[in-house]
């Protein structure tokens, strides 16, 4: 046991390289074990409670630290001034105010640690360069389950961040360039993954699901792709721009049963485009865009919730180039808008667009002008002549009654009905359906 070192001093200080350090309790010490210049150690299964640092990387690499508990410390495992390479797995660090840290470092490995019950979970400030963060329990954390704060061109994938105080997962600049893919990011206080002051990141393949506040949210952020995500049952949106964010990319994700929106964007969230996704069952609107929100484009989204859409900008709800879609095995190419479920107009000419444009979106003067769907023209006409009578004398009188009902979906235009009886005709004009004459 290495324990109660002067301030300063750690329990376990390495110098050298290629050691192997394992089995050992460093407990109330500044540092419990200490590696500083040094590379190609293993430290496993060690036990580091009660330290201002539990585990110490200082300007070491290619080292592994593999299978240890740090518990009760300031920070459980940290990586600093210049560690890279370092292979970080399969430890338990919880009750720490914080798990695990990488400062200023590049090309680490964290994985498959549990990193619960701690302030932040897993934090990296200020490095970049091919860190990944992968395969981690980053739950129950007093605040953020996963934090990149300055950091670029990392990789967060497969994590599972739920039940955090704060956010899931949280990326605030500014930062570029980060991959954030297929993570859980569940019932968290703020959110499940958000991303601020940052650019060039993608969000994809995850889950961000019954968070108190929103699923997925950027702030003032642009060329952000989210894609392939699931957003469902959030307090909030299931998607959340909010401006100043431009050229953005909302992309084929599902969002489902939000308590207010699927996907909304605010204060002047500009040029963004939001395509091809499934937008179902959210309380207040599918979409919603307002203060000072123009030049999105808005296609391909498949709309069926109490309100589908609110705008009072100047947005395109179509694609404003022609495209080709696949959709219901049709190829439909053109200048193609969304699939709206309350929209009844008709598609006469069978090309797979509404004739007219959907005009049910509130909040200002906006329409798709062309709507993915509409009915199938159904015409149809009954004539029918009756007479008043079934037996008459020579010099009596009949009187004839021509009924005409149109029997079809569509309005008849220049309706003439002709008595081949008697020559006589009539110019009716137009039917609506279910309208006689």
């Amino acid at each position: 046991m290495a324990r109660n070192s002067s301030s300063g001093n750690s329990g376990i200080k390495v110098a050298s390289s290629y050691n192997t350090i394992s089995g050992n309790i460093a407990t109330n010490n500044y540092y419990g074990i200490d590696l500083d210049s040094s590379s190609g150690n293993t430290i496993s299964g060690n036990t580091a409670t009660g330290n201002i640092g539990g585990i110490d990387l200082n300007s070491s690499g290619s080292n592994t630290i593999s299978g240890n508990t740090a518990t009760g410390n300031g920070i459980g495992i940290v990586l600093g001034s210049s560690s890279s390479n370092n292979d970080i797995s399969d430890n338990t660090v919880t009750g720490n105010r914080i798990g695990i840290v990488l400062d200023s470092s590049s090309g680490n490995t964290i994985s498959d640690n549990s990193a619960t019950g701690n302030s932040y979970g897993i934090y990296i400030d200020s490095s970049s360069n091919n860190n990944t963060v992968s395969g981690n329990n980053a739950t129950g954390n007093g605040a953020s389950g996963i934090d990149l704060y300055r950091s670029s061109g990392n990789t967060v994938s497969g994590n599972t961040a739920n039940g955090n105080s704060q956010c899931g997962i949280r990326i605030f600049g500014p930062s570029t360039g980060n991959s954030i893919s297929n993570n859980f990011a569940n019932g968290n206080s703020w959110g499940g993954i958000y991303i601020t002051d940052s650019s060039g990141s993608a969000i994809s393949g995850s889950a961000a699901s019954d968070n108190s506040a929103s699923g997925i949210g950027i702030s003032s952020s642009s060329n952000i792709t989210i894609s392939d995500n699931t957003a469902k049952g959030n307090s909030q949106s299931g998607i959340f721009i909010f401006g100043p964010s431009t050229d953005n990319t909302v992309s084929n994700n599902t969002a489902i049963e939000n308590g207010y929106y699927g996907i909304s964007l605010s204060s002047a969230s500009n040029g963004n485009t939001i395509s091809a996704n499934t937008i179902t069952r959210n309380s207040l609107y599918g979409i919603r865009l307002d203060s000072s929100c123009n030049g999105n484009a808005i296609y391909l989204n498949t709309l069926d919730n109490t309100n589908n859409a609110w705008s009072n900008g100047a947005n395109d709800w179509n694609s404003t180039t022609s495209i080709t879609w696949e959709h219901n095995g049709r190829t439909l190419t053109g200048l193609l808008g969304n699939i709206w479920s309350d929209y009844d107009g008709f598609d006469c000419d069978g090309d797979g667009m509404g004739d007219t444009p959907y005009d049910k979106i509130e909040g200002g003067s906006e329409k798709d002008y062309h709507p993915i769907g509409g009915r199938h023209a159904g015409p149809g006409l009954e004539a029918e002549k009756s007479a008043d009578r079934s037996e008459v004398e020579v010099g009596e009188w009949i009187n004839y009654t021509i009924r005409l009902n149109n029997t079809g979906n569509v309005t008849l235009t220049g309706v003439r009905a002709y008595d081949n009886l008697t020559g006589a005709a009539w110019t009716v004009g137009d039917l609506a359906p279910g309208e006689n004459y």
